[in-house]
């Protein structure tokens, strides 16, 4: 990425408190589990 940005950001929806790796931009901070509508189904497998 140095090559072709001088600068690289982060954002995220959802940071947690005790993140090790904290974000440039956060929408809401949180300690409670979330779960993404994404996230709770099963994978989609091509046929």
């Amino acid at each position: 990425m140095q090559s072709r940005s001088a600068h690289v950001r982060n954002a995220v929806l959802y940071e947690k408190p005790h993140t090790i790796t904290v974000p440039d931009y956060t929408w809401r901070t949180t300690d409670k589990w979330i779960n993404f509508p994404w996230s709770v189904q099963g994978p989609i497998v091509a046929g």
